[in-house]
């Protein structure tokens, strides 16, 4: 299966004289299948079988290790919220954080446009397998899911 999706359109006020530039996604739901997600910067590019690595506006990847079916008793799989002082380590199903590190790609985007649209194509095994199938519709949650992202970038 592969997913693509349009993140909000930025109008970043970014001096173009930055080291680093890094997108940080927050609140990935991993509670899917595994997957593997490509980045792009300012891609109007809408056919998922012209998009891919080597496409000129990847800016980069990440893949998610994802946990798609609980075989645990009932509750198992109910993701806690830590309490204050609480030393114990995060419940394994806690919503995911990733960085992509994207300095070249943020240049490069942001000397053609003012503006800053983040596509995410996300493709499980299928879809990488098999990447000029188009998606059959699927029952059930998109492979990707986010809480928010940002551009962060270091002087």
């Amino acid at each position: 299966m592969i997913e693509l999706h349009k993140l909000k359109t930025l109008k970043p006020k970014i001096l173009h004289d930055f080291k680093r530039a890094d997108l940080e996604i927050y609140g990935i739901d991993h509670f899917r299948p595994s997957y593997t997600a490509l980045v792009f910067l300012n891609c109007d590019e809408k056919d998922p079988k012209k998009l891919g690595p080597d496409h000129p506006d990847c800016a980069g990847r990440f893949s998610v290790f994802g946990h798609e079916n609980c075989t645990g008793n009932e509750g198992h799989c109910s993701v806690t919220v830590p309490q204050r002082f609480d030393t114990r380590r995060s419940h394994p199903l806690t919503k995911a954080f990733k960085r992509v590190e994207i300095t070249h790609a943020l240049r490069t985007a942001l000397s053609i446009r003012k503006t800053l649209q983040i596509t995410i194509m996300v493709a499980d095994e299928e879809g990488m397998a098999k990447r000029n199938k188009k998606r059959s519709a699927e029952k059930g949650k998109a492979l990707f899911s986010c809480d928010r992202f940002q551009v962060v970038t270091f002087a």
